[in-house]
């Protein structure tokens, strides 16, 4: 539940079930400031004993047991009405209106931050992101994550019958790509209904977007299973006479989009 203490007095206030920082106002009866803190031990673990004295009833300070007088504020003291333990809830338990700052715990806020960022790097490395390699050979280059491994001039899927430049396989993740190069001096609306047609010739559902490759305008065909689950993306471009296609494929290829993007926002024909 926590604490509410006054950086002045050195009161605190144990917060109750159901009530929160930020149902107090930011200042203390005595002039101070109050902050949270989760264990009042770890700030001074006499608190935790503080005996009762008496507390003037105009500034809030503490003054000797028996005192006339306010050692503070010089106010007259009246020990038996006044007494009463250094527990108390700062503020006189004011609730806070909208003017009021909540305390805010900046080191929960960094260590939460740096949790999630960690996490997003361990998704980011088990799906084949991390450091990035250079593919240059056979008139393209292009970025990849260094987790693929590529082969040039070979591939194993029988329904692609373009010369394939490279391919690169995943192993981790079981995401492959292939690059492949075909002579077409056609247009890419033509091009776009073959890949089409190949692409449904298991009854896959398909969609088609824009894309800039390599400064070109072209295609990206998505194949989703009937499951809804897409498996197969092929982002097509026509550039000096030829027709580019970028394979990509795997269970799951949602979760290889950062892979993809690196891919073709990368790709030049050099």
């Amino acid at each position: 539940m926590g604490y509410l203490i006054c950086n002045k007095c050195k009161s605190y206030y144990k917060l109750q079930p159901g009530e929160s920082a930020a149902d107090f106002i930011d200042d203390c009866d005595c002039g101070g400031k109050l902050r949270y803190a989760e264990n009042i031990d770890i700030i001074d673990p006499n608190l935790k004993q503080a005996p009762i004295s008496d507390i003037c009833p105009k500034c809030g300070a503490k003054n000797p047991d028996g005192a006339t007088f306010c050692a503070s504020c010089g106010s007259n003291m009246k020990p038996e009405t006044n007494k009463r333990a250094s527990i108390r809830p700062p503020g006189g338990n004011q609730k806070s209106n909208k003017e009021n700052k909540k305390p805010i715990n900046r080191s929960k806020i960094l260590i939460g931050g740096v949790g999630i960022f960690v996490l997003l790097l361990l998704f980011a490395l088990m799906m084949g992101g991390g450091s990035a390699s250079h593919f240059n050979s056979n008139g393209v280059a292009f970025d990849y994550p260094s987790k693929y491994i590529l082969v040039n001039n070979t591939h194993s899927d029988p329904s692609i019958p373009n010369e394939v430049i490279t391919t690169g396989t995943n192993n981790q993740s079981g995401f492959n790509f292939i690059i492949s190069k075909t002579p077409y001096n056609g247009q890419l609306t033509g091009a776009t209904l073959n890949w089409e047609k190949i692409l449904a010739g298991d009854g896959d559902k398909i969609s088609t977007e824009d894309v800039v490759i390599d400064g070109v305008n072209g295609k990206i065909i998505t194949s989703t299973l009937s499951n809804g689950d897409p498996h197969k993306k092929v982002a097509i471009f026509i550039k000096n006479g030829a027709l580019y296609a970028l394979i990509f494929s795997g269970k799951g290829i949602n979760n290889m989009q950062s892979d993809i993007n690196t891919i073709i926002k990368s790709f030049k024909v050099t």
